[in-house]
Parts: structure tokens; C-alpha cells; sequence
């Protein structure tokens, strides 16, 4: 019988370990689930945009890499994100090209929530994706929403 219990227990204990792990990745869907109500938009009428101007937002996100001293280099990248309606970004991924410091650049953008004003529809805000390309350019970055 002992042999049976220590069969099973090795035999699951993978499984177990998966399911745990499985959790902790679906946190942010199910923060996105609680704040969009599963709803995000992808053509909004009044899309996301920068609360303080896209000079600004470029700034801040410059500025964030200089201080963990980060090189910028060169090249660009297109990466994209849902802004809910907590005022709080959720999976930051990136769909194509290069950028030096990606990881860091990702990081960056998950925490500039606070320089976002919500996209509407029909005057309500909702959660939508927002599409950003990021181009360094002789150590200088801009950035282009699509």
C-alpha cells in the first residue's frame, strides 16, 4: 500500500506543480476579466491616448532607462497592451522587430499607466489594447501609436 501512495505521489506531483504555476499566469487574465467584464475593445471611439502628450510619455520612458542604465542603441519594435479601466496595463507583449533592453522596455511601458487616459465608447471607459512603436534613433526614442 506504502508503494501505491509513493507511485501516485511521484506520478502527480508534476501535475500538481503545473496547476500551481498555471494560476500565478492567469492572475493578470483574471484582473483583466474583473475590470473589462471581458470586454476589450480593439476600435474604440475615442481610442487611449497620453495624458500628458507623447513628448512627455517618450520622456518618461527615456528616462526610466537611462536611471536602471539601460542602453538604448538602435532599431525598433512594436509591442502592445491592454489598458483597463484601473488605470492599470496588463500584458505588455511584443509583436515584431528589435530593440536592445526589450524586457527592460516592456517593463517600463507595464508601469506608465499613470500617463494613460482611458479609451471611451459612447462616454463609458473601457478597457481596450493600445499598439505602440518604439524607435531609437541615435539614443533618442519616439514613440507611435497604431
Amino acid at each position: 500500500m506504502k508503494h501505491i501512495f509513493y507511485l501516485a505521489t511521484i506520478l502527480l506531483s508534476p501535475l500538481i506543480s503545473i496547476s500551481q504555476s498555471a494560476e500565478q499566469d492567469s492572475t493578470s487574465e483574471q484582473l483583466i476579466t474583473t475590470w473589462c467584464d471581458d470586454i476589450i475593445f480593439t476600435k474604440i471611439e475615442i481610442p487611449a491616448d497620453f495624458k500628458y502628450g507623447k513628448t512627455s510619455f517618450e520622456n518618461s520612458l527615456t528616462r526610466y532607462l537611462n536611471y536602471n542604465n539601460k542602453v538604448l542603441g538602435s532599431g525598433n519594435a512594436d509591442f502592445s497592451f491592454v489598458l483597463a479601466k484601473n488605470l492599470k496595463i496588463y500584458n505588455v507583449s511584443k509583436h515584431s522587430g528589435h530593440l536592445e533592453n526589450e524586457k527592460e522596455i516592456m517593463k517600463a511601458l507595464s508601469l506608465t499607466s499613470n500617463l494613460w487616459e482611458l479609451a471611451k465608447q459612447n462616454n463609458h471607459p473601457v478597457c481596450s489594447y493600445v499598439r505602440l512603436l518604439i524607435e531609437i534613433t541615435d539614443n533618442k526614442l519616439t514613440v507611435t501609436k497604431h
